[in-house]
């Protein structure tokens, strides 16, 4: 559905967060005629010119009024959604349609973990290139915004979360698959339809796109022979380098290096320039982010691994270095007995363990033999404070969840700058 094919029709724009506010502004734009009325749960969100408003617990009472409803991609399953189903889209469908035909090359990243890392790479290496390349999409860039830079010689890297490949008809020119493992399972409601909406990312390409897919997963590998193109692996050890080398730690980044790499270069960025762009760049906030160290021990900020196999991976990447670990949040239903048993056998001795499922990850540890001390709370500064005084000096203490954090705080940003701030507070 291209924007433009909008002008003109009585649209509903459901959610109106920072996708929702990106979609009016580009209506606005490319359909000025169109009829826009704005529904959000939350009633305290202030007039918007040019539209009406429809907040609070009835906003979606009135859907079947509207030709199309553009339903934001955090938007869970109603039944009231679900009937007027035919008549709903999203902020990415509505880009990938009306940017097909436009000349520009679209590079979309997804996996279960290591998918901004990896966007932000291959940014990176191409813009040390070139200036005809824009960031967007999950990792906070409204893609709907670029419409009016699509065209021959630009390059769009953009972030696809599993929400947003959902109901994609139209794959990006380049796919990268960074991993597989069991998350959102909340919302999708099983692990097949997670798979199915992961596999969007290549199942509508052409043959004469591509995808490049993590072959250490073995349903990376099975997600991109959705693709009638190319396929090309990648594994950690396609990075020419060591990861001391680069800013970066664990053998999990090295393999985000090497998509970023493989990809740029496929892209036509000389190889000197990707590696000097790859070795320089950052990591992203929250990502074993080393906070320094403060009262005689490291702090790591690990908060964006809301996954057990992202907290074993950090865990993997900082050996046996961390003392003490904060675990624990809210339950999507996942499996945790495999990162019961690696706690139990690891040289970790404290675990501060948040509910909900950090109780549970405790009590699933039983099961194994070891000596573990634990503290339960829901406070971070307490977390903090316990662990402050219980790690051993020069040791390091880790922030990793393996959960989401939607119990206890906003989000996984809310959740590490928590975490920074209650060590600010032990230093005072």
């Amino acid at each position: 559905m291209n924007i433009r094919s909008l002008n003109g029709k009585k649209i509903c724009i459901l959610g109106y967060g920072r996708e929702g506010q990106a979609m009016f502004a580009a209506l606005k734009t490319f359909a000025p005629d169109a009829h826009i009325t704005i529904a959000d749960r939350n009633k305290t969100i202030p007039p918007v010119k040019g539209a009406q408003m429809l907040l609070g617990e009835h906003h979606q009472d009135s859907l079947q009024e509207f030709d199309i409803i553009i339903r934001s991609s955090g938007i869970k399953d109603s039944p009231k959604l679900k009937d007027a189903a035919a008549k709903t889209t999203d902020m990415t469908r509505i880009f990938f349609d009306t940017i097909k035909d436009s000349g520009v090359q679209t590079i979309g990243i997804t996996g279960s973990k290591g998918k901004s890392t990896t966007t932000s790479l291959i940014y990176e290496a191409i813009k040390a290139h070139t200036p005809n390349v824009r960031l967007m999409g999950n990792i906070g860039i409204p893609m709907i915004n670029y419409i009016a830079d699509a065209k021959p010689g630009m390059i769009f890297v953009i972030e696809l979360s599993s929400y947003m490949l959902e109901h994609l008809r139209v794959s990006p020119n380049i796919a990268v698959v960074t991993s597989f493992f069991p998350e959102h399972l909340d919302r999708h409601g099983s692990l097949i339809a997670y798979w199915e909406a992961k596999k969007h990312i290549a199942k509508h390409q052409t043959k004469d796109d591509c995808v490049f897919y993590n072959a250490a997963f073995p349903e990376c590998a099975l997600i991109a022979k959705e693709s009638p193109g190319t396929k090309i692996p990648f594994t950690a050890h396609d990075l020419p380098i060591e990861i001391s080398q680069t800013k970066f730690t664990g053998e999990h980044n090295r393999s985000n290096l090497a998509a970023a790499l493989k990809v740029a270069e496929f892209v036509g960025v000389p190889h000197k320039t990707a590696m000097a762009a790859l070795t320089n760049a950052e990591p992203l906030p929250h990502r074993l982010q080393n906070l320094g160290k403060h009262r005689g021990v490291v702090w790591v900020n690990d908060s964006f691994s809301t996954a057990p196999e992202a907290t074993i991976a950090g865990l993997q990447a900082l050996g046996n270095n961390v003392d003490t670990l904060l675990i624990g949040g809210f339950d999507r239903g996942v499996d945790f007995t495999g990162i019961a048993k690696f706690l139990a056998e690891s040289t970790v001795r404290n675990i501060v363990v948040f509910p909900d499922t950090g109780l549970k990850i405790r009590d699933l540890m039983a099961a194994h033999p070891h000596n573990k001390t634990f503290y339960e709370t829901t406070n971070m500064d307490d977390a903090v404070a316990w662990a402050a005084a219980n790690t051993a000096p020069g040791k390091t203490v880790l922030l990793s969840s393996a959960s989401p954090s939607f119990n206890l705080f906003k989000d996984f940003v809310a959740r590490g700058e928590a975490f920074a701030g209650a060590i600010k507070k032990i230093d005072s």
